[in-house]
């Protein structure tokens, strides 16, 4: 007995403190399993949690992730595209409107330009003559001819002026000029060894050189007159040149020093 009446008061303080509302359409069956799933949850919840971090960490799930954002993001752009043409109708059709309501801008006329006024022409005074004092007239001298004796006419007789026959000078013999000749000796001097930097790069022309031969023959000075284009090729001709002996040239019979132009051509034989 007294077991009863705790228990009846136990639920007679449940449904007057807390009166359990019963949603309509409801089983009762469903009601108490939804109410008992947070406790199932709590029971289970390291089981869940450990399925839950190995399914995360399964690269099948990234590739599902990434497949349901491609296709939100197709939706996304189907719906943008679709919405799309009337938001631009919305747009030209406010640009019209704003250009019909636009007050138009009023012209200003021009201002006629005022002709310039006319200056008015004042009469100029008119210039006195000066008057011209009168001539006066010279007083007229008379003069008197007294005649002349006439002169006795005589011959002239013909001044002979003597011909002096001018003697051209005969102008004096030019003198004879012999310039050095190399050919004579041309044999005995040593022709310039090819460079072998200047034959692996193909470089090969003329060079004039500048010699100063002495009276017995000899270089005096020997420098560049012409370049072939390649420094290899101008320094080795003007060093080869200054060891060589010339015939000197003369003058009157007498050898003097003087400059020559000696030609040395680098040709590359095929």
């Amino acid at each position: 007995m007294p077991a009863e009446g705790t228990d009846a008061r136990r639920a007679v303080r449940v449904g007057a403190g807390h009166p359990r509302r019963r949603m309509p359409g409801v089983p009762a069956r469903a009601l108490g399993w939804a109410r008992s799933l947070p406790s199932r949850i709590a029971t289970k919840w390291p089981a869940i949690r450990h399925a839950l971090l190995a399914f995360l960490r399964d690269r099948r799930f990234h590739a599902a992730v990434l497949v349901a954002l491609a296709h939100a993001g197709a939706i996304w752009l189907v719906q943008r595209e679709g919405s799309s043409p009337g938001s631009t109708e919305t747009l030209v059709t406010g640009e019209l409107l704003s250009e019909i309501i636009a007050p138009p801008t009023p012209t200003v006329a021009p201002q006629p330009q005022s002709a310039p006024k006319p200056r008015p022409n004042t009469p100029q005074p008119p210039k006195q003559a000066q008057p011209t004092p009168p001539l006066q007239d010279a007083p007229s001298e008379r003069v008197q001819e007294t005649p002349q004796p006439e002169a006795p006419q005589t011959e002239a007789t013909p001044i002979e002026t003597p011909v002096v026959a001018q003697q051209s000078a005969a102008p004096p013999p030019p003198q004879r000029t012999e310039q050095p000749s190399v050919d004579a000796s041309y044999l005995y001097n040593k022709h310039p060894s090819y460079p072998d930097i200047s034959r692996r790069l193909n470089e090969q022309g003329q060079v004039i050189v500048r010699v100063l031969v002495g009276t017995k023959g000899e270089v005096l000075r020997a420098e560049l007159g012409k370049s072939s284009g390649y420094v290899r090729l101008d320094r080795t001709a003007v060093s080869a040149v200054r060891s060589w002996r010339f015939l000197p040239g003369q003058r009157d019979g007498q050898a003097e020093a003087m400059w020559f132009n000696v030609p040395v051509n680098f040709v590359l034989q095929q």
